[in-house]
């Protein structure tokens, strides 16, 4: 479902992607070595940042709103799972890892290269 060099289930992606747009993401919304649910660097579940946090931190790890280091829901500079960031978005824009969309690097949810 949707167009990939590489394996991609849901969107566009070159190397493997499920839903949304990254270079390297991975599930939903994870960043730089993320895992589950909107995770920025290193996180763990749903909305994790830099090491752990989960709903409405700001640095080190945020799930719904602002934050630079890692943010589930909103703007942030490292990890976004639902709005526009750099380092890992699942529902929107980012640079290095997503899972709805589009992405560069690994597929979750049907074909990829690297998943």
């Amino acid at each position: 479902m949707g167009e990939a060099e590489g394996g991609a289930a849901m969107g566009e992606a070159e190397g493997g992607a499920a839903m949304g747009e990254a270079e390297g993401g991975a599930a939903m919304g994870e960043a730089e070595g993320g895992a589950a649910m909107g995770e920025a660097e290193g996180g763990a579940a749903m909305g994790e940042a830099e090491g752990g946090a989960a709903m409405g931190e700001a640095e080190g790890g945020a799930a719904m709103g602002e934050a630079e280091g890692g943010a589930a829901m909103g703007e942030a500079e490292g990890g976004a799972a639902m709005g526009e960031a750099r380092g890992g978005a699942a529902m929107g824009e980012a640079r290095g890892g997503a899972v709805m969309g589009e992405a560069e690097g690994r597929a979750v949810m049907g074909e990829g290269g690297r998943s």
